[in-house]
């Protein structure tokens, strides 16, 4: 017979590998298949549950930086996540929807799970400085991060990730090994009239506040979870209507909760406007020519 794996044992799977070859790029290689597993919707509605239980997720302030997701499993060494990812209204797919950026000593698995993913370029490692603010990026591969695909994303490894045309969902496994031997300062990278240039995350934050689209505590990513869930055909009355009594009736989790577990339609929320490119339009064309 086969037996689906419960979440705990999942996730303990993923924790005696961890032990036995430690968290770097061949424990990525190790898991590569297995985070697929947490796809299956009957874990997702018991991370969700387990989520909106917690007072500190109810009351977190969500920006519009942020990527919608719920967490599934956190320790001091790896972490692993659903997220959910939002189509901008004025963007085609082959438009960026974030800055170039790296994720220091951080190594990412990523598998797309539902809608069609998204287009993604990484570039190679070694990035040459050609004067204060711009530098020298290289292309190392273009490629469509697809539904039932898994990606390995290596430490201090610079990409993009470009808009979604549809909804999409990935579940995401993050090991941090703090080597941390680079001292610099981390920077972000925009491409405009032919150079890439570098931000701080600092001068990022700082900008991206200004803009009028930001928001704190965002309604849309509050949304952008009960969308999915409802989409996963998630139906568990009882437990939404506990937790409907002990959280404000005036908060936006209150309002979409009630959606949800009254099976009113939950429209696909999008971005109005992307700002995580500071306003810059990057396309795959104009990347490439850069090669």
């Amino acid at each position: 017979m086969n037996h689906k794996k419960t979440l705990q044992s999942l996730i303990d799977e993923i924790i005696t590998i961890e032990k036995e070859i430690g968290n770097g790029i061949n424990f990525h290689k190790q898991i590569s298949r297995k985070i697929a597993e947490f796809g299956e919707f009957e874990l997702i509605a018991n991370v969700f549950e387990e989520n909106i239980k917690q007072k500190s997720f109810l009351n977190k302030k969500w920006t519009s930086c942020e990527i919608p997701q719920l967490t599934i499993f956190e320790n001091e060494k790896i972490t692993i996540k659903y997220h959910f990812f939002l189509p901008a209204k004025n963007l085609e797919d082959q438009n960026a929807a974030y800055l170039i950026h790296h994720h220091g000593d951080n190594i990412l698995s990523s598998h797309i799970f539902d809608g069609p993913g998204y287009q993604t370029i990484e570039f190679k490692k070694e990035i040459i400085k050609q004067d204060e603010k711009s530098f020298i990026l290289k292309i190392n591969k273009k490629f469509r991060h697809s539904n039932g695909s898994t990606n390995l994303l290596e430490d201090w490894t610079p990409h993009i990730i470009f808009n979604v045309a549809e909804t999409s969902a990935s579940i995401v496994l993050w090991s941090t090994q703090k080597l941390d031997k680079k001292n610099e300062t981390r920077l972000n990278y925009t491409f405009k009239n032919g150079k890439y240039y570098g931000i701080t995350d600092f001068e990022f934050s700082s900008e991206v506040m200004k803009m009028e689209m930001f928001e704190d505590n965002s309604e849309m990513h509050i949304q952008a979870i009960c969308y999915f869930m409802q989409k996963f055909n998630y139906q568990n009355n009882s437990f939404l209507s506990n937790i409907l009594l002990d959280i404000n009736p005036k908060s936006f989790w209150s309002k979409w909760l009630k959606k949800l577990k009254n099976n009113d339609l939950i429209d696909p929320p999008y971005h109005d406007e992307i700002i995580n490119t500071l306003g810059e339009k990057i396309d795959i064309k104009s990347l490439k020519t850069s090669m």
